[in-house]
């Protein structure tokens, strides 16, 4: 359960819930209003309004927006080192594989670039 569906209602649920920099909090009509607009917003956050605080995230389950059957049995550094110079791409898959049509992976894509760039140039620093 994902708090928007789509990759351009981030930024506005994001907004509706910006605190107002005179009383340090969202404003509750804002706030109301888009929630009522579009209620499935509120899913997440029923969902885990209702949940306990795992003692160890090592412990619990996780549900990717995107999975798939991965065991892990040992990690080495790759050849460049501990960080890669190549961004992860979602999309980037064998050709017996394909992506399904959730634009979630179509958003995905730039950030991850960006992270790389980022993580690079404090690599070099």
């Amino acid at each position: 359960m994902y708090f928007v569906s789509r990759p351009e209602r981030f930024a506005p649920f994001v907004q509706a819930r910006t605190a107002d920099p005179a009383t340090g909090k969202p404003d509750p009509e804002k706030l109301k209003a888009f929630n009522e607009a579009k209620p499935e917003t509120t899913l997440q956050g029923a969902y885990l309004s209702k949940a306990s605080v795992p003692a160890s995230y090592g412990a619990v389950n996780y549900w990717s927006t995107n999975a798939c059957e991965l065991v892990i049995g040992k990690v080495e550094p790759m050849l460049g080192g501990a960080c890669d110079k190549i961004p992860f791409n979602p999309l980037v898959l064998p050709g017996s594989i394909k992506a399904s049509a959730d634009p979630e992976l179509n958003a995905r894509a730039a950030p991850y670039a960006i992270s790389l760039g980022r993580r690079l140039s404090e690599a070099a620093l």
